[in-house]
């Protein structure tokens, strides 16, 4: 027998899959219980008052119907989007799309993480409204460092105050002494840009000077930092890198 959940559940779109004539199978990301899927009935039909369950880039209240304690949830109802982004262009639906996936593919099914979500509350509020595209690699390394910090893998960072020579995505982070394998020789630029950023929140790194070079590299390492400890690709950050590089 199906039950309701005691509460409106507050959450947002990770993936979503066709199946049958007109229903959908989502993914979403909610506060209380995690990641969750579950079946919008009629969800790819324009006239549905389920639609807003089904759409990505929006914070949305669900009502879910538990089906036998299977894991599988049947969307009841939706109601008052309490934040939604209207994107006017491409590269940001490609950065949003690397971000739902790196959610998707390094949670498991059913662990809440309040720190995710408030992470992705204030992404989706800076992706909509930030201007400067000069930014963006500054804007996700920052999202990146505090997603790896909320699944417990932060990048490690000597503290001896001596300037590290390698980083190594095995060995998880900075090291003064050689890693072997996947080392990575360290400028002291990078390793300096990297520690100012590493504590900061997305609005306050946002307010130091781009520096998009030194940027683009250290995401590319924090994104093989993270394929490793996850043992899973990102795929979208393909995109992500041509965009950023162009």
């Amino acid at each position: 027998m199906s039950s309701r959940t005691d509460e409106w559940l507050r959450g947002f779109v990770l993936k979503t899959q066709d199946i049958g004539e007109a229903d959908v199978l989502v993914t979403w990301f909610t506060e209380e219980l995690g990641k969750v899927r579950g079946v919008v009935t009629g969800g790819r039909k324009l006239t549905s008052k389920l639609l807003a369950g089904t759409r990505s880039g929006a914070i949305t209240e669900l009502r879910l119907v538990s089906r036998n304690g299977h894991g599988l949830y049947k969307l009841a109802g939706t109601r008052s989007v309490s934040l939604e982004i209207k994107f006017d262009d491409t590269s940001r639906n490609v950065l949003l799309q690397w971000f739902l996936e790196i959610i998707f593919r390094s949670l498991p099914d059913a662990q809440k993480n309040e720190v995710v979500f408030v992470l992705a509350r204030e992404f989706f509020g800076q992706l909509d409204t930030l201007a400067d595209d000069s930014l963006w690699p500054q804007f996700l390394i920052l999202v990146l460092n505090n997603f790896l910090t909320a699944l417990g893998v932060a990048v490690h960072v000597p503290i001896t105050g001596a300037m590290p020579q390698y980083f190594s995505v095995s060995g998880g982070g900075f090291f003064e002494a050689g890693m072997q394998g996947d080392r990575q020789v360290v400028e002291p630029k990078l390793y300096w840009r990297y520690v100012s950023l590493k504590d900061r929140s997305i609005v306050d790194g946002l307010r130091l000077k781009a520096e998009q070079e030194i940027d683009r590299l250290l995401l590319l390492w924090l994104n093989r930092f993270l394929e490793y400890h996850i043992d899973r690709k990102i795929r979208s950050f393909e995109f992500v890198n041509d965009i950023l590089n162009q």
